[in-house]
Formats: C-alpha cells, sequence, structure tokens
C-alpha cells in the first residue's frame, strides 16, 4: 500500500497522499519546532510499516540533528536497512549505499522494494556537499525508480535554493507553523 491519510482538508474531508503518484512521490514536511513535522513523519512511516512487509518497503531514516533521539523508537523495526543514523558519518555510508541503489534500480529494471528515505532536520544532511549530492539525485530520478523522500525541515528557503533539485522535484508539501513569510511563500510557490 502506497496511499495513506495524514489528516484532514480544508473541507473537512481525509487528506491522503499517494506516493506512487508521480506528483507525491516526494514529500517535505516544513515547521518551526514543535509545529508537528516528526509527528506527521513518524505517522507516516508508522503507516509504511503497519500495511508493507519488509520485503515490500526499506526504509532509510536520518536524524543527525537530534542524534538518532527523536527515532528510537523505530530501531529494530525490520523494515529499516540501517538502524537509524545519527550523525554524518553513518549519513555518508548510508548515501553511499543510496546511490548506488539507485543507479542499480536505473541500470536493471528489476521489481525491488520501495525504499523511503525519511530525513529529520534536512539542513544537517544537506550541510554534507555529498549527502546533499545524493539527495537531490533521489529527488531528481527517484521516484520512477521506487524511491522517495520525506523531508522534515525549519528552513525551507534554505533548503530548496541550495538544491535546485528539491524545489522541482518534491512538490508535495506540508506547512506548519514556519518563521517568516518567505519560508510560508517558498512553500507554497509552486502551487501558484
Amino acid at each position: 500500500q502506497s496511499r495513506y491519510t495524514v489528516g484532514w482538508d480544508v473541507f473537512r474531508s481525509p487528506y491522503k497522499i499517494d506516493f506512487t503518484v508521480p506528483m507525491q512521490a516526494h514529500l517535505m514536511v516544513a515547521g518551526t519546532t514543535g509545529s508537528g513535522k516528526s509527528n506527521l513523519m513518524q505517522g507516516i512511516v508508522y503507516a509504511l510499516c503497519h500495511y508493507n512487509r519488509a520485503d515490500e518497503v526499506r526504509l532509510v531514516v536520518f536524524d543527525v540533528e537530534k542524534e538518532g533521539s527523536d527515532w528510537q523508537n523505530f530501531d529494530g523495526v525490520e523494515h529499516l536497512q540501517y538502524s537509524v543514523i545519527a550523525n554524518i558519518d553513518q549519513a555518508i555510508r548510508a548515501c553511499s549505499w543510496l546511490e548506488q541503489e539507485l543507479d542499480a534500480r536505473i541500470s536493471s529494471k528489476t521489481n525491488m522494494p520501495r525504499i523511503f528515505i525519511v530525513v529529520d532536520e534536512l539542513e544537517e544532511v544537506l550541510g554534507h556537499k555529498y549527502c546533499g549530492h545524493v539527495i537531490g539525485r533521489i529527488a531528481k530520478l527517484g521516484r520512477s525508480q521506487g524511491m522517495h523522500l520525506c523531508l522534515g525541515t525549519q528552513k525551507v528557503v534554505r533548503a530548496i535554493f541550495k538544491h535546485p533539485n528539491l524545489e522541482n522535484n518534491v512538490n508535495l508539501r506540508a506547512v506548519g507553523k514556519v518563521k517568516s513569510a518567505q519560508d510560508s511563500y517558498m512553500a507554497y510557490r509552486d502551487w501558484e
């Protein structure tokens, strides 16, 4: 299953996302501390694990800023490709594997499990040049290869301006309370 209810729309109807739809293949969740970013992303991950077997969905979870503490409940879940990634050295190793996996999928065209890459506090991972390169490649090429991004950020402007592949390819955006009007504008500007 790839379709999940994540909340209510403005008409009070359940709002569902479907990662198999090209315009919903990647998700960016923006908001300040305490706005519910991690809760929304964790809810999606719980649903992925509940509705899919580990041979259907694999997870790579990055929580570098808080050294894995916000995602420690997921350690040991059979869907995880790695334990929750808690530092930049682990992130580099995981990104190396993700890039190899992306290249293998592009060349082989075989049916493989979907991979969901969850990055809580995106800036921490994008701050490393190689990790930013890999996340950008997955944003650009991953949707057709069954690789999906779920990205949490407090700083929408910085994430999008530094990495144009995110602006062009992460079309599904959920925005809570943000610090500036510019962040809010950047989060929604492609929908005007």
